[in-house]
């Protein structure tokens, strides 16, 4: 298997076991968006990247082809998670 957007979002996907629909619900684009991009026919874009990298939990280099490593840095989850509480404050 290539190292492709599309071969990678689908690897994730069976890595943790989510299906199209869970990981829609979970990003909140579309399971059509879902669809088109495990078949390769569109690639995200950066917010729709992210989107799909959190919720897989994966490093975005890694879903975009780049030979690092697929899981999330720890700094970035705790970056994550920091905004989370702050938004929470608000």
């Amino acid at each position: 298997m290539s190292d492709t957007f599309k071969n990678r979002l689908v690897q994730a996907m069976q890595h943790r076991g989510i299906k199209a629909a869970e990981l829609a619900k979970r990003t909140g684009l579309s399971k059509a968006q879902i669809s088109q991009y495990t078949n390769g026919v569109y690639e995200a874009k950066q917010t729709a990247l992210y989107k799909l990298a959190v919720a897989l939990d994966v490093s975005e280099a890694w879903l975009m082809g780049y030979d690092v490593d697929m899981e999330r840095l720890i700094s970035q989850k705790c970056a994550e998670q920091t905004n989370i509480i702050e938004l929470m404050q608000l």
